[in-house]
């Protein structure tokens, strides 16, 4: 990953339930696309901010699910390939 890809997040927004028992967080990925990974196309110094959400369960204060969504088609589209 870090071969291939810079990453940075930014705008970070968190939220959770009253009891503490499940958060998310809203989050935009600015990147660079560093060197070609097996399936997007070649690089040729494509950048990409890739809006985010984590949805995290927790029990006794300790995380025990973590589910992550993003738009997989705008990302390989702002590199240049469709899926």
């Amino acid at each position: 990953m870090n071969r291939c890809y810079r990453e940075r997040v930014e705008n970070i927004e968190i939220t959770s339930d009253p009891d503490g028992t499940r958060c998310a967080l809203e989050f935009t990925v600015l990147g660079t696309y560093l060197n070609t990974d097996e399936g997007p196309p070649e690089v040729r110094g494509q950048t990409y901010h890739r809006p985010g959400g984590a949805f995290f369960e927790l029990r006794a204060g300790k995380v025990v699910r973590i589910s992550n969504y993003y738009h997989l088609q705008d990302w390989l589209t702002q590199v240049g390939t469709e899926a």
